[in-house]
């Protein structure tokens, strides 16, 4: 069990620290460790429904490289002292899922295959996703990171490469939901920002010079994506304007896991932290339900609420319409680690409040309890268990394995030098 908190004067912050440890360590690493790690065959068991009980041992690439990521991370910690694990046990665990990743899923144009069985033989899938090379690319970067092994930073680095010119085709592969040509896609700059961030860790720990020349674009593009109003288009596309579904909704938590990305940069093009506070402010009051509390998946972006406008025959829309209100762990979690961060950088007191409520909500609403194991990560707009699938057939520890460690390191006595690490 992780130890209480023997202060009488904390602040929020550090109380905020010690729940997500308690979370951590009592509820979502015992989950995960050891029994999703395959060390027979190499990679990770992420196919878990939203309970928590094993549905088969397919692995998708997308998770694959995430959890590679986690296990990195997790040894970090553990070696700096922020965490009590077995960081040598972390380590071998985070090689043998990268390996099973180089020489099952990544191909020799250093794109991966998007779908393996338990052994790592392909299994035919509705299309490639950028999305799936990103997060083997932060996989490998993650490991190096930890390590400072120069062989899966180069890895990661060249395969870096293939990920922008894959995002520069008039057609960008992003399934399991795919975009219509020449789209301009937050999530795209976005991944690509993380994958820029974890890179510029990476090189730094194999000893190689600072190179932000691909972090600075992945700013501009990020920031791009910003509106007049304060909010975030999630797609724009020529001949889907505001009047059609596609472009007229929002999605206010990835726009919000996007502004701590954009505080861990020190870049001229990064926007100032007034600037980020704005945006984090006006997203939380665009995304929050004022009935049940939490935020929506996806929002309409003029009068907040269900997204309306014409459909065009996208499945994406199909999403749209039959999530918007319900209430992700990823969304939460990455809402939590943003408000925190920002209201550390900037004392704004309005954020201050969306921090408490965030992480309130959070932590009442998504952990299992008597309802299943780790957190119910898909909840409907009430907070009850919704046991479908959204978006992919599986159960993911990156994102709340993150951002409780994030937390962790916010309140660290180390400081902010290792809770944030800002690049270059």
């Amino acid at each position: 069990m992780a130890p209480p908190i023997t202060h009488t004067d904390v602040s929020p912050s550090q109380k905020i620290a010690q729940g997500a440890r308690d979370h951590l360590l009592n509820e979502i690493v015992p989950f995960w460790f050891p029994q999703a790690v395959d060390r027979p065959r190499g990679g990770f068991y992420t196919c878990y429904d939203n309970r928590g009980r094993f549905v088969s041992d397919e692995k998708y690439t997308w998770s694959q490289g995430r959890f590679v990521a986690i296990c990195a991370q997790l040894a970090q910690a553990a070696r700096q002292g922020v965490l009590e694990l077995d960081a040598e046990t972390m380590i071998a665990d985070a090689r043998r899922g990268a390996r099973f990743l180089r020489d099952h899923a990544v191909r020799s144009d250093l794109t991966t295959i998007y779908h393996l069985d338990g052994d790592g033989i392909p299994i035919p899938s509705d299309g490639d996703s950028l999305y799936a090379d990103c997060f083997a690319i932060i996989g490998f970067a993650g490991l190096a990171a930890a390590t400072g092994e120069a062989e899966w930073y180069e890895l990661a680095d060249r395969m870096a490469t293939a990920a922008w010119r894959t995002a520069a085709q008039a057609v960008v592969p992003t399934a399991p939901y795919q975009m219509p040509p020449g789209a301009d896609v937050l999530g795209v700059h976005m991944i690509l920002l993380n994958v820029e961030l974890d890179l510029a860790k990476a090189r730094k720990a194999v000893s190689l010079p600072e190179d932000s020349t691909r972090l600075m674009r992945a700013v501009r593009g990020l920031s791009s994506m910003a509106r007049p109003d304060g909010g975030f288009n999630e797609v724009h596309a020529e001949g889907y304007g505001p009047d059609t579904l596609l472009g007229s909704h929002r999605t206010p938590g990835h726009a919000l896991e996007g502004l701590w990305m954009l505080a861990e940069t020190d870049l001229p093009e990064t926007p100032p932290v007034g600037q980020l506070v704005a945006w984090a402010n006006g997203l939380c009051a665009l995304g929050w339900d004022d009935e049940f509390g939490g935020l929506f998946r996806y929002v309409d972006g003029a009068r907040g609420g269900e997204p309306k406008g014409r459909r065009t025959g996208l499945g994406y829309e199909d999403l749209l319409s039959s999530t918007w209100d319900t209430k992700l762990w990823w969304v939460h979690s990455e809402a939590c680690w943003t408000s925190t961060l920002l209201t550390e950088m900037s004392g704004d007191p309005q954020l201050a409040e969306w921090r408490d409520r965030l992480w309130n909500y959070t932590t009442r609403v998504f952990p299992a309890g008597e309802d299943g194991r780790e957190w119910i990560q898909i909840r409907d707009r009430r907070g009850d268990p919704l046991d479908k699938t959204v978006a992919l057939p599986l159960k993911d520890p990156y994102h709340v394995t993150r951002n409780l460690l994030q937390l962790i390191r916010l309140a660290h006595p180390a400081g902010h030098g290792i809770a944030q690490e800002t690049t270059p």
